[in-house]
């Protein structure tokens, strides 16, 4: 696959990711089977993890991270008129899915971007990653 491909899959994936937290969160409350601030958590962290890997300029993850955080508050405001119930509680946790979930993204993407400037450097390209050689 190209690096296009990879980019476009991951930007796919962080909306299909996005489009089904969202849409669980406004479902009606049923049994869980774990705990619901344990489930925001793994949520809200698996919809950060491609955010963060896909974006080229580090500055601008920090803005979807924020756009997913608002969108978690969005949907706690939301939740009382879907016959669930706002909880700040699950606000935080959100935040810390986030976190946690973004941290990992950017060791992810540190990690790939460390090996594909390893990988130029072995087969005798000059420039940086992800731009095009000069002369």
């Amino acid at each position: 696959m190209t690096p296009l491909a990879w980019r476009w899959l991951r930007r796919l994936a962080a909306l299909v990711i996005g489009g089904v937290v969202i849409a669980t969160s406004l479902l009606p409350l049923s049994a869980l089977p774990a705990s619901d601030k344990l489930l925001h958590l793994l949520a809200y962290g698996l919809w950060a993890v491609p955010v963060s890997v896909s974006r080229r300029h580090i500055g601008r993850i920090g803005v979807y991270l924020v756009i997913i955080l608002a969108a978690g508050g969005l949907v706690e405001i939301v939740q009382p008129y879907v016959g669930r119930e706002a909880s700040l509680a699950d606000f935080f946790a959100n935040m810390a899915g986030i976190v946690l979930g973004g941290t990992g993204g950017l060791g992810l993407r540190h990690w790939r971007l460390r090996r594909d400037t390893l990988s130029r450097k072995q087969r005798g390209l000059k420039g940086e990653v992800g731009t095009r050689p000069t002369g």
